[in-house]
């Protein structure tokens, strides 16, 4: 439900609909739904522009994925286990980038990549996100030539994955080849810069309709 209504931009009811689940969830001692009823409240936080509301429900959510209590529960498959760990990895990787948290990013890429190298079934999704990540990170740090590699990796997974099971994938692949764009611009490749530009306006345009 709270997801219907942030997709619907119902912010305050969807915020409402994630707290509701915490109880519940708390009182049988539910880590996986904890995790991911503090997962949705920091990315809804981080639509609203809350960067330190986010924060908190983001380091919540990996406090409680990676507690003995979660990856011992068997009441839910390794798999599913590991997904939640990567989504959660994910959002805060690329919280702490945006914010310019960056040893802080630096860890949780590293947490996230040894959760890559552990699941059971490798995903290519994830894969290309991680790469991604860790390109943005780079492009951070001014290592521009490093993270366009990383960003090629990135497309490659990403090429490799079931893209229909992923529903943001356009809005991942827009960002790409926007930073993608940005970084040949810094290194003065402004005609490569100028087609990664118009990839970008491509895969934002198919975004936004598949949102509407």
């Amino acid at each position: 439900l709270g997801n219907i209504y942030s997709l619907m931009y119902e912010y305050v009811d969807a915020k409402r609909s994630y707290k509701t689940m915490l109880q519940p969830a708390s009182t049988i001692n539910d880590n996986y739904l904890l995790g991911m009823s503090y997962l949705n409240l920091g990315k809804l936080a981080n639509q609203e522009k809350s960067p330190n509301e986010a924060l908190i429900y983001l380091e919540k959510a990996k406090k409680y994925s990676v507690a003995e209590a979660f990856l011992s529960d068997n009441n839910y498959t390794l798999e599913k286990k590991h997904d939640l760990i990567q989504q959660i990895d994910i959002a805060l990787s690329e919280f702490y980038i945006n914010n310019n948290y960056l040893d802080k990013a630096l860890l949780s890429l590293l947490h996230f990549n040894k959760s890559l190298n552990t699941t059971p079934k490798l995903n290519y999704y994830a894969k290309g996100y991680h790469a991604y990540l860790k390109a943005l990170y780079l492009s951070k740090k001014l290592m521009y030539s490093n993270a366009i590699i990383k960003f090629e990796e990135a497309l490659l997974s990403l090429n490799k994955s079931d893209l229909d099971k992923y529903k943001d994938s356009d809005l991942l692949f827009s960002k790409i080849y926007k930073q993608m764009a940005s970084a040949y611009a810094y290194k003065d490749d402004k005609d490569i810069a100028y087609l990664f530009l118009l990839k970008y306006n491509d895969y934002h345009d198919l975004y936004l309709n598949s949102k509407k």
